[in-house]
């Protein structure tokens, strides 16, 4: 299993309730992922907002996305492949 550190920003398919966020898609560049599960999730207050941390999968990687309530901006900050 390989593993990459980024810091890319990415589009994210969400469904939002209340205060918890839910990701089902990922698209970064020109690739789309499918989110089959969330497999945890952090909040951290910084600044005025909340950051969310989202460790997600699809059926052959593991990614960590970061969700910024300030700017409303998704970010690709890990991922871990076959």
């Amino acid at each position: 299993m390989t593993h990459q550190k980024y810091n890319d920003p990415v589009d994210v398919l969400a469904s939002f309730c209340g205060t918890k966020a839910v990701p089902h898609a990922i698209k970064w560049g020109k690739r789309r992922y499918n989110v089959d599960k969330v497999n945890l999730v952090h909040v951290a207050q910084e600044g005025r907002g909340k950051v969310f941390y989202f460790s997600v999968s699809d059926k052959l990687n593991f990614f960590k996305l970061r969700f910024d309530t300030n700017n409303l901006e998704w970010r690709l900050l890990e991922l871990y492949s076959e």
